[in-house]
């Protein structure tokens, strides 16, 4: 992977990796075999430049749930992506 890295940096609470091309699949496996899990992710604002978030937790994952994703596609659109249809009333 260190061929696809672009620019580490060390701050007091975060540790910033910017990487090329399309590395999801390293990013997410190699924490989760080094036992920590994807607890949530989020992006925020849609403003040019803008960046996405990870939190990962050490430990073991919960057990497997079901869970929706939901998406802030405009500012007055939201997606519901593998939502139960009974929740989209709801939402």
């Amino acid at each position: 992977m260190s061929d696809r890295l672009n620019k580490e940096k060390q701050e007091a609470h975060f540790y910033e990796i910017k990487l090329q091309g399309n590395p999801w699949i390293y990013v997410l496996s190699a924490p989760y075999n080094n036992g920590w899990y994807l607890l949530t992710s989020t992006h925020i604002s849609k403003k040019t430049l803008d960046k996405d978030s990870l939190v990962f937790q050490l430990g073991i994952p919960p057990r497997l749930t079901s869970s929706f994703s939901v998406s802030f596609n405009d500012y007055d659109q939201l997606r519901l992506i593998c939502a139960l249809s009974i929740l989209i009333p709801s939402v």
